[in-house]
């Protein structure tokens, strides 16, 4: 494969990822001060709980570390006011983290419900803009599969990248941050460790994005000929159909499980690369920690505080990666709907159009016409069947006489 033709695929998802966005964006523009507000409570509730709590911790060690024999009166009274002033300030911190994380689920709950609900209506009215021909070509139920999913990978989306991205953000930023300052080594040695980290999990979730897509399409397909079959049952039962639709349903599956299969195995691949990743990360701080602290470069709390960050940014990486296998499915079950954004509706209205009316003998009916406005002629209308008889050569008769 030429490397310009893997640049246009790369491109191509890129394209698809931003318009999936854009789209999604326009449902939660009116709820955009939710938005801000979810993520400025839900950052302050993080640093005060990952970040700051963690430094009253650490002072709280290195100030009892030393122990109390032989120690003047007057100094261990200081070095206890110092740690009541420690405690106090850690329950401070964290009634200011309770605070925030509420807050934060309130903008959440308003601008999840909100947008989902903005979404969900704007795809109803995208459905309804489509011609018969739209209608005769995509299963009822494979629709409403790509309907559900596109809500579904919203939700995804904003519950992952709020809940494991943002908390990852601020985690591993302000862990590395602080580092910087108490132990710029170590601090160093994550940021190195982490690129080459980030580029294994981007690698390995390419090449699964496109079982991914492949899944997310038969799921689909598989849904609409479900739902297509249960609700022709007795058609299928009349015309004997009953073995070759299912066969169809079993060859539709056995191709599901292969590439669900195909999935599963490079999500192993990565899980194990990524947990031999985070074994070299632990061992590395653990032994780096453990030198300074022999050569006395660092008191016990700084290593304390140390392991608490690396504890946090390993705990965090993981979900992480996590996050973008939920997110790279999520994204390829939404690409089925937004296939159908991509399509232009068969019928268009003109800027110019207005609502005719049509009278018939028990309502008045709005029928939206198209410019310039064919005058309506039909008042009522009628079908008739007269003796109508239908059968097979060699089968029970399926009208006879029907009038």
């Amino acid at each position: 494969m030429s490397h310009s033709t893997v640049s246009a695929r790369s491109e191509g998802v890129f394209q698809q990822f931003r318009e999936m966005l854009r789209y999604w964006a326009k449902a939660a523009y009116p709820f955009r001060w939710y938005f801000v507000g979810i993520y400025g409570f839900y950052a302050l509730g993080i640093v005060a709980d990952s970040i700051l709590i963690p430094i009253y911790y650490q002072q709280m060690v290195d100030t009892m570390v030393t122990g109390t024999e032989g120690m003047q009166p007057e100094v261990l009274d200081f070095k206890y006011e110092q740690l009541l002033q420690f405690a106090l300030m850690i329950g401070l911190l964290h009634l200011i983290r309770n605070l925030a994380y509420r807050s934060g689920d309130w903008f959440y709950d308003g601008f999840q419900l909100g947008t989902s609900r903005n979404l969900e209506n704007g795809m109803f009215d995208h459905y309804l803009k489509h011609g018969r021909q739209f209608f005769v070509n995509h299963f009822a139920g494979g629709l409403l599969n790509d309907h559900r999913q596109m809500r579904g990978a919203f939700e995804l989306f904003l519950d992952r990248g709020t809940f494991t991205f943002f908390w990852w953000l601020i985690v591993f930023t302000g862990s590395l941050v602080s580092l910087a300052f108490i132990f710029p080594v170590v601090a160093i040695g994550i940021l190195v460790w982490f690129v080459a980290f980030l580029a294994v999990v981007i690698l390995v979730s390419r090449v699964k994005l496109k079982y991914e897509r492949r899944v997310s399409s038969l799921n689909s397909s598989m849904t609409g000929l479900l739902a297509d079959n249960l609700s022709n049952a007795m058609t299928i039962k009349t015309f004997g159909a009953e073995e070759r639709e299912t066969q169809h349903y079993s060859d539709r599956n056995q191709l599901r499980f292969k590439a669900r299969h195909r999935n599963r195995y490079w999500s192993r691949w990565r899980n194990g690369l990524q947990g031999i990743m985070l074994i070299f990360l632990d061992v590395g701080v653990l032994l780096v920690s453990a030198y300074y602290w022999y050569n006395g470069w660092i008191s016990p709390g700084v290593i304390v505080l140390v392991l608490y960050y690396t504890r946090n940014i390993s705990e965090e990486v993981w979900n992480f990666s996590r996050m973008i296998n939920a997110m790279t499915q999520a994204f390829a079950d939404a690409n089925k709907f937004m296939d159908h954004v991509r399509q232009e509706p068969h019928i268009v209205d003109s800027d110019q159009s207005r609502l005719l009316v049509c009278k018939t003998s028990s309502e008045d009916v709005e029928i939206r016409g198209i410019s310039p406005p064919a005058k309506v002629l039909i008042k009522k209308g009628q079908i008739r069947f007269d003796n109508v008889t239908f059968a097979y050569p060699d089968g029970a008769a399926v009208f006879d006489q029907f009038n």
